[in-house]
């Protein structure tokens, strides 16, 4: 029969390439995403990076290892883009760098801790990074004596903000091994001050106990800001405030909010009160801060004006089955790019003119 209809195997399901992480480049010229595919014969997932431009659409592949890279981050000027991967010679996850336009991999840190995240500062000239351990003297010596153990509730490996200099090409912490657990983090615009988000432990009991603190890079002081219950700390484009969800009094019950913090006196206010869904924060841009949330099935891109409380959907409502994740804006806040989905579409890298909302695909 023609035109029989095939339903896909469990294996062809597997191997349908998944895109994720797209992140476009301040100028607007690229998007770099990842995709992962099955190796069968390793027997895992591996991730690689792609790029694609943004007018012209030409894709192209950026790395090519037998294990993965991850976590795509432009530099301010889009001179070089970063990444997470685990060379064949390294024992961990290190930060790397390669030109958009291709060329070798440079390996920039040489650390023993597991790094969660990375983001380069504004200036250009450091990157800061989120890491757990490495082991310091007294555990090494506590394992060598007594074995590899861990008492639940007391040995935890902390995340804390780590920096490389790119100048020194060194890596060193910017505060002590116990103070925190970091979990979020975003660059003041100056590139003089972290923000961050610091809990009691990693543990899940203390996922909702995070506090919004300052991390002042000159002397490494810490000030906090907030009481517990923040996430997602975003800077705004003059550096007086800092826009950060927060749970509700009601917990997952309620809604999550966005709160504007002063950051001086650190008292806060919620702009998002009359929306009545979950507000995640995603950036704080030019024109307003934005946010996406569910409607119903779908998930959509919103902007709220923080002082008008305005609030405006910027991705397609007449599109059935709409979604849009983990989503990045140019510098100049005119393209974002996401991982979209609608009831025609499997998960694609889209690319939207914010000022029309027209998506391309």
């Amino acid at each position: 029969m023609k035109n029989q209809m095939h339903f896909p195997t469990i294996d062809e399901m597997i191997e349908l390439p998944e895109p994720e992480d797209a992140q476009i480049s301040p100028d607007g010229r690229y998007i770099a995403y990842t995709v992962t595919r099955p190796d069968w014969k390793q027997n895992e997932m591996i991730a690689q990076i792609w790029s694609v431009t943004c007018q012209q659409g030409q894709e192209r592949q950026m790395t090519f290892s037998t294990s993965s890279s991850s976590q795509p981050c432009w530099s301010p000027d889009a001179k070089w883009l970063s990444y997470l991967h685990k060379g064949s010679q390294d024992k961990v996850m290190q930060i790397y760098r390669m030109a958009p336009d291709g060329g070798g991999a440079e390996k920039l840190t040489e650390v023993e801790g597991e790094i969660h995240t990375h983001q380069w500062s504004p200036d250009g000239n450091t990157i800061a990074f989120i890491m757990s351990g490495p082991e310091d003297e007294r555990d090494k010596q506590r394992k060598d004596k007594y074995g590899d153990y861990r008492v639940d509730n007391v040995d935890y490996q902390r995340a804390r903000i780590w920096i490389y200099d790119l100048k020194s090409k060194n890596s060193h912490p910017l505060m002590g091994k116990d103070q925190y657990h970091v979990s979020e983090m975003d660059w003041s615009p100056d590139s003089s001050q972290i923000a961050f988000i610091g809990k009691p432990s990693p543990d899940m009991k203390d996922d909702e106990k995070g506090c919004v603190c300052l991390l002042n890079i000159a002397d490494m002081d810490i000030k906090t800001l907030t009481g517990e219950g923040y996430s997602l700390p975003r800077w705004s484009i003059d550096g007086k405030n800092i826009a950060c969800n927060r749970v509700s009094a009601d917990g997952y019950a309620g809604n999550i909010e966005i709160d504007v913090l002063d950051v001086n006196s650190g008292v806060g206010q919620s702009i998002t009160d009359d929306f009545d869904e979950w507000a995640m924060l995603l950036d704080w841009g030019v024109d307003g801060i934005y946010f996406s949330a569910f409607q119903r099935t779908s998930i959509h891109l919103f902007r709220i004006d923080p002082s008008s409380r305005e609030i405006t959907r910027l991705t397609p409502e007449d599109i059935p089955g709409w979604v849009s994740m983990g989503v990045s804006f140019s510098a100049d806040f005119k393209w974002a790019t996401f991982i979209g989905q609608d009831k025609d579409h499997y998960s694609e890298v889209v690319l939207l003119d914010l000022p029309d909302g027209q998506p391309k695909y």
